[in-house]
């Protein structure tokens, strides 16, 4: 059985409906990545499988169980999100930003214990950060604030990975970076899924693919069953092509094709 699972989802804002009819299972072990174009249901499927925003239709379940029973730290002790755009407007150190995510365990005002700071330890160490504890978030590189951001999710210690676009403000090298760990996190236990728009970093690194278009979950599988040329037009309007990853057998590579010729992506 799934960790978490999604059973005829459906979310409205108001009168509109932003996902409609949504099955699907969140596996312990796997990366599982989210594509689709601006405004597909990527980022209100996420905020809905964390529990923050209720259901129209369907439910979610955690272990089986209704998400919707549980508390807001008993979720919180089992699911960690983070947002997309990570912003630092605050001057916190990166060790305090990362101790905000034993909320869950200890409450708002219990001093911390040495579990919590074991937990911080670790979840600094875990994202390449045990360097930078009292270094001031607002001095961070873009590719640091996201490890910041993501050791906070760590340091709750939780079984599932929500991530909304964790590499989309990032350069090349830091994308990478970050989409490296999180296939790490996954292949260490964690349930992880993330939204991402490159189709080629969706294709090379992640276990499984969901594809959304238009509010509705289209196809999941791996990522050589959902890049092909057909879903590719249909859920973003563009037509590419799809060959082999150069360096990793079996991986589709997709090209974008151009009147003078394909190029890559």
């Amino acid at each position: 059985m799934g960790l978490l699972r999604a059973r005829g989802l459906s979310v409205s804002y108001g009168d509109r409906a932003v996902l409609s009819g949504v099955d699907f299972e969140l596996r312990p072990g796997e990366f599982t990545v989210f594509i689709g174009a601006n405004g597909a249901g990527k980022t209100t499927f996420l905020k809905a499988l964390s529990g923050t925003l209720p259901p129209s239709e369907g439910a979610v379940e955690l272990d089986g169980r209704p998400l919707a029973s549980f508390s807001p730290a008993e979720r919180a002790r089992r699911i960690a999100r983070t947002e997309q755009n990570a912003r630092a407007d605050w001057s916190f150190t990166v060790r305090e930003a990362a101790s905000l995510g034993r909320f869950a365990h200890r409450g708002w005002f219990a001093p911390p214990d040495a579990a919590d700071r074991s937990a911080v330890d670790a979840a600094l160490e875990r994202t390449g950060l045990e360097d930078y504890g009292n270094r001031a978030v607002t001095e961070l590189s873009g590719g640091e604030l996201q490890r910041a951001m993501i050791a906070r999710a760590l340091a709750q210690e939780p079984e599932i990975l929500l991530l909304d676009e964790p590499v989309s403000q990032l350069d090349v090298k830091h994308q990478l970076s970050v989409i490296e760990l999180l296939r790490d996190l996954a292949a260490g236990g964690l349930a992880v899924a993330a939204s991402v728009h490159d189709l080629n970093l969706a294709g090379t690194y992640a276990d499984r693919i969901a594809l959304f278009s238009g509010g509705v979950l289209r196809a999941v599988g791996s990522p050589a069953e959902i890049l092909r040329e057909e879903l590719i037009l249909e859920a973003f309007g563009i037509p590419v092509l799809v060959g082999e990853h150069p360096e990793r057998a079996g991986a589709p590579f997709v090209f974008h094709r151009t009147s003078s010729g394909a190029k890559k992506e």
